[in-house]
């Protein structure tokens, strides 16, 4: 058996494997995405009996499946989980009615091939998906192949989370030899998160027309999370999704309280007062969401949400309140580096990053990673053992292989994994429940988190011991993608009923205080101490303090 590797593409997010002593007299081939620029006549040689076996595609956003189509040939299967399979046909009708891509959807679904438990080719290699978090319906891949002396096993990790994503499980972690590594990573995604459903909420309390835009699967993580959330808060609210997102949800099977899918609806009906209607795109200068967005421009008393994949604004000038939100599903660095750690593999390839975020992962992990700068072939088994990179060094290659792994995991068992969406948790989801206006208040009425606080949720996965299941640290982690519960101490937060009263008069004290000594000023001096797309936070300043203040405005006092 030997295995090789290269990148398929500029940006690295996809990768073709080249697999020899599968099928006598040929070399099978996987393409892993089929990303911008990926060109896969270029990359195999039928004079040296190379062919295209399948395309494993990890997941439903354009810039893992933007050439799938002419990408195929060689009577190619399109592996995929179930899920993606369910509403591939919808996404790339969306695509094209957008004019973006030009898919043959029918020679696409002729070759899809979604797996339910494994598939097998040839006598030896097994390939698995499992659930991998990022979007619904994403799946990884392990490889798993017979040596002979045993089994040695691949993970291809694609765009993935160890977090829930709209219920389906994060990425579980199995016995692995070979990392294929997603090198993609964000560390702002809960705390954008919590206050792009926050604010959702409060305009959808507070009567506002409100619209939610994001690209499509998007529309379906947040729909799930506002439905949830509108449950917790016991509020009569309403969430429409609608067109193409309502597409997916409904092929998706979702049945989430509180949100209606309308599949044909007219813009004017479903942007209304005491509602929040879910759509895309992300940016409203075309599709449904433009429609919607154009019933509520105008509207003072209205709001807009976008969830974004980047910092951009492409709307016109508008009267209605306009909020955005980077939402970029990706794991945490320290999130990826647990994870590397916990799995120990012999080596890992990173993908899905060029150039200094490239880079940066060579001597990030305790163990071989190759992150070459070129797109050359590059042999990882051969001759019945892993092969590292030529440039490693046999001190560095003596060291990793005399390391012992410090978990051990178990093999993936094809019969065992699961797709099912679990139990509901809005923290497992990435939500910082606390942080939630309308649950806050709902729960604090209910005495429900009087005497503890919320815990900061840790990290989503860390090192731990086969025998206790916990890190280093004491704190308890999860291989199956779910998150940990971390423990809590009992503090007194001041949300007692007692606590509540006392803190409402202190504030009404220092208002009336505040308030007493501006009232004879007709001029007010103040600096401006935060400021962002909601607030400004003022502190007044005497006129003798103002030449040390920094940058100041002075503000007339309004009288009725």
């Amino acid at each position: 058996m030997n295995i090789s590797f290269q990148y398929a593409n500029r940006s690295n997010t996809s990768v073709l494997l080249k697999i020899d002593g599968v099928l006598n007299n040929q070399t099978v081939c996987f393409l892993v995405d089929a990303g911008e620029g990926v060109d896969i006549d270029s990359l195999i040689d039928e004079d040296k009996n190379e062919y295209l076996t399948g395309v494993l595609l990890t997941h439903l956003h354009l810039d893992h499946y933007s050439t799938l189509g002419e990408n195929l040939r060689d009577g190619a299967k399109i592996y995929t989980s179930e899920e993606n399979e369910r509403i591939l046909d919808t996404v790339l009708s969306e695509a094209n009615s957008n004019a973006e891509q030009n898919f043959d959807r029918q020679s696409i679904r002729s070759a899809v091939t979604p797996i339910a438990d494994s598939v097998t080719i040839g006598n030896n290699l097994t390939i698995t998906p499992v659930p991998a978090g990022h979007t619904p319906g994403a799946t990884a891949f392990y490889l798993e192949f017979d040596t002979g002396n045993g089994t040695e096993t691949i993970l291809i990790t694609g765009d993935f989370t160890r977090r829930k994503v709209a219920g389906y499980p994060g990425l579980s972690l199995h016995d692995t030899d070979t990392l294929i590594l997603t090198g993609a990573t964000s560390n702002d995604f809960r705390d954008s998160i919590t206050s792009a459903v926050d604010n959702a909420l409060q305009q959808g309390v507070s009567g506002s027309p409100t619209l939610v835009t994001a690209s499509g699967l998007n529309c379906v993580h947040f729909s799930y999370l506002l439905g949830h959330a509108v449950k917790r808060s016991s509020q009569s609210l309403q969430v429409n999704i609608v067109g193409q997102a309502a597409k997916l949800y409904d092929a998706l099977s979702y049945d989430v309280p509180n949100v209606r899918a309308i599949q044909q609806y007219d813009p004017a009906e479903v942007v209304e007062a005491g509602c929040i209607t879910v759509s895309g795109p992300d940016i409203p200068n075309s599709g449904g969401s433009k429609l919607l967005f154009d019933e509520i421009r105008d509207d003072p008393n209205a709001g807009l949400i976008q969830l974004i994949s980047s910092n951009r604004s492409e709307i016109a000038e508008s009267r209605c309140t306009t909020n955005q939100y980077v939402l970029v599903n990706h794991p945490s660095m320290e999130t990826i580096e647990n994870t590397v750690e916990l799995l120990d593999p012999k080596q890992v390839v990173v993908t899905h990053q060029t150039g200094d975020g490239l880079e940066r992962y060579r001597d990030q992990f305790s163990t071989i990673v190759w992150a070459p700068k070129s797109n050359k072939t590059f042999n990882l088994y051969e001759d019945g053992k892993w092969s590292p990179p030529h440039w490693v060094s046999d001190g560095v290659i003596k060291k990793f292989s005399n390391d012992s792994q410090t978990v051990s995991l178990s093999a993936v068992q094809p019969s065992s994994v699961s797709f099912e969406r679990t139990d509901v948790d809005l923290e497992e989801e990435g939500i910082y429940p606390n942080r939630l206006t309308q649950l806050s208040e709902h729960d604090s009425q209910n005495n429900k988190y009087s005497t503890t606080a919320s815990p900061e949720p840790g990290p989503e996965s860390a090192p731990i011991s086969p025998e206790t299941g916990q890190s280093p640290s004491g704190k308890e982690v999860r291989t199956d993608g779910a998150a940990a519960q971390p423990a809590t101490e009992p503090v007194d937060t001041g949300n007692t009923p007692g606590g509540i009263e006392q803190t409402l008069r202190d504030i009404e004290s220092s208002l009336d205080s505040i308030e007493g000594k501006l009232e004879s000023r007709s001029e007010i001096r103040a600096k401006a101490v935060h400021v962002d797309s909601e607030t400004v936070v003022l502190r007044t300043v005497s006129a003798e303090e103002m030449p040390d203040v920094g940058e100041s405005v002075v503000l007339q006092r309004l009288t009725e």
